[in-house]
């Protein structure tokens, strides 16, 4: 098992199910319950609720996202500034009980964790591709269009490959701004705006918020 560094008032788990993202304590048990009640009524939402499957805030939720990189002190030249853009902390290297070199990333504002491993010397040298069974991309979120475009001229400016855009893409007809490019070892990111996504993370805010109050 791998042991992370200590970090004074930092848990890897998600902000939000903890309050911590606002400085609170954890919500009692029957704000989750009354939260769930007021979670908009998506269509995927209403679907469960008619089968009788209980709707839980962190169900399903991605508790973290690791890549595997050839070299992480070359890889760290580009994630560190890309990723200290999107808001992320970047934690002190560690490794494993097997000596495989990591990096550990937290997004204190949003409760992401995102971890860099380096490869093992005899895999380093395997090129990736997008195709291949495994990993295809990643999308990081932005809360504003302009954040794209400046996502896109920092990824340029680090050596990535821009793929397509920044432009609109027909994913959400209330708009999906986003430009998808090539990072270290060929991987594939993207960075979107997603306004629709924006004001659902928004209202979960606002219902937390207004919890934390009773």
């Amino acid at each position: 098992m791998t042991h992370l560094p200590r970090r004074s008032g930092v848990k890897l788990t998600h902000a939000f199910s903890t309050g911590e993202a606002r400085g609170g304590s954890s919500p009692p048990r029957r704000s989750v319950a009354k939260l769930c009640e007021l979670v908009p009524r998506s269509r995927a939402v209403v679907r469960a609720r008619a089968r009788g499957v209980p709707i839980m805030p962190l169900l399903g939720a991605m508790s973290h996202v690791g890549i595997t990189v050839s070299d992480l002190n070359d890889a760290m030249e580009f994630f560190k500034p890309f990723l200290e853009f999107l808001g992320y902390e970047i934690w002190d290297e560690i490794r494993n009980q097997n000596g495989q070199r990591l990096r550990v990333t937290v997004n204190h504002g949003n409760g992401a964790v995102f971890h860099l491993w380096e490869a093992k010397p005899e895999l380093a040298k395997h090129p990736f591709e997008v195709y291949e069974v495994g990993l295809h991309h990643i999308a990081f979120y932005t809360d504003t269009h302009e954040q794209v475009d400046e996502a896109c001229e920092l990824a340029k400016r680090l050596g990535a490959k821009v793929l397509d855009g920044p432009a609109e893409f027909p994913y959400d007809p209330e708009g999906w701004y986003a430009v998808h490019f090539l990072g270290p070892d060929g991987l594939k990111f993207e960075v979107v705006h997603q306004p629709s996504a924006v004001k659902r993370y928004a209202e979960m805010m606002r219902i937390a918020e207004q919890l934390m109050k009773h």
